[in-house]
């Protein structure tokens, strides 16, 4: 409890220091701190949604023509956001106040994933929390700050039923949580196949309902690359094939390692307190990463991740590898504040690669022993076979 005490008291102060800023600094020069450019309105990804409500009321569909966004961007976001925002009668006078929900539905979370940690953690936490792409979220109203909060509630809540339901809307509004699907690991074998087959079914019917208009929003929809953004594709203008190359070959290494310790001896379960949230938090690192083109406020899930890798620093076998992946996380976090230039945009993206490796090996080395034993059995099989 010492350590959720002590994040609270980080947070309070960090906002207060920050009202007080912004009361007696200018707008822009307060998110200069940060690195972040602030567009000509406050939440400006937020007034996306708002202004999408707005359009909808006027008959407009918003997804091929939005005026009500303050920029007249295309509303690049999924119909049932679409059903949901004119359901609840949002729009742009209310984005003050949804951007500060989400805000405190954003921090509400950081207390609710998972169970007491120490100091250490708070404190790796706190660097996390007020890093530049989470700022960056804040300052939009970014939506994935909601996501954020649902996923954390699926992690709070000890129905698997309800935490499926969560995850599922999450998907469904944002897609990427569906790389969350490591969160079912915790399961025994039986419930595993029939929680992650309901999961994944639900979603591929709804994509496939809705792959029209899936497709014009991921065309339309402005690429982040530089300093600004992560993913396999970040760097340069290529295909995603061509992405894929890279990605499939350090998957398919590690994955050799693991499949060799497995076959070469008994399974070996993890120590790990806090691994639902780390398997949540690394797996969409890992699939948005795959996917090659992502904002960095959605390295706000890094959070995710933190008090497991805190706890293995302890661990034998696990100590370097762990301060290791923590240290870029920091590192990649904070890269934003350092001055533009090719060198540095280098050197982010080689250790936002080391870090995919990094967090494949983690991920992978936590599978339960039952799907474990099962690999094993699968590849004695083969070899009682090829013999």
């Amino acid at each position: 409890m010492r350590g959720k005490l002590i994040l609270a008291l980080i947070i309070a102060s960090v906002v207060i220091i920050s009202i007080i800023l912004m009361i007696t600094t200018d707008y822009d020069s307060f998110w200069k701190i940060w690195k972040v450019h602030v567009m000509s309105s406050n939440f400006g990804d937020l007034r996306n949604l708002t202004g999408g409500a707005e359009s909808i009321a006027a008959g407009y569909d918003p997804l091929h023509e939005n005026p009500g966004d303050p920029w007249e961007r295309n509303m690049n976001h999924p119909r049932l956001v679409q059903y949901i925002v004119s359901a609840l009668g949002f729009n742009k006078d209310l984005t003050i106040f949804i951007g500060i929900t989400f805000a405190a539905l954003f921090f509400l979370s950081l207390f609710i994933f998972c169970k007491p940690f120490d100091k250490a953690t708070a404190l790796s936490m706190s660097i996390i929390i007020f890093s530049p792409p989470v700022m960056l979220g804040l300052e939009r109203g970014n939506h994935d700050l909601f996501i954020f909060f649902l996923v954390c509630s699926a992690l709070a809540v000890s129905s698997i039923s309800i935490a499926t339901l969560l995850l599922t809307i999450s998907a469904f509004i944002k897609l990427f949580p569906v790389f969350a699907i490591g969160y079912f690991l915790k399961c025994g074998k039986k419930d595993f196949l029939l929680w992650t087959s309901a999961f994944v079914t639900t979603f591929l019917i709804y994509l496939y309902l809705n792959r029209v208009d899936l497709i014009h929003i991921f065309e339309g929809t402005r690429k982040g690359f530089g300093l600004m953004s992560y993913g396999s594709r970040s760097f340069a203008h290529i295909t995603l094939m061509q992405s894929l190359i890279p990605s499939l070959a350090i998957t398919i290494s590690v994955l050799i390692v693991h499949l060799n310790k497995v076959r070469a001896g008994d399974p070996i379960e993890i120590k790990a307190d806090y691994i639902d949230a780390f398997r949540i938090g690394a797996g969409i690192y890992i699939g948005t990463f795959f996917l090659g083109n992502n904002w960095d406020y959605r390295q706000m899930f890094f959070i995710l991740t933190i008090p497991q890798l805190v706890a293995w620093k302890k661990e034998k076998h696990l100590g370097v590898l762990s301060k290791l992946t923590l240290f870029i996380i920091i590192a990649t976090c904070w890269f934003n504040i350092l001055p533009r230039s090719l060198v540095f945009t280098w050197l982010e993206e080689i250790l936002e690669w080391v870090l995919l490796a990094n967090l494949l090996h983690l991920f992978i080395g936590t599978i339960p022993v039952w799907m474990q034993k099962a690999v094993f059995q699968f590849s004695l099989a083969n070899q009682t076979k090829s013999n």
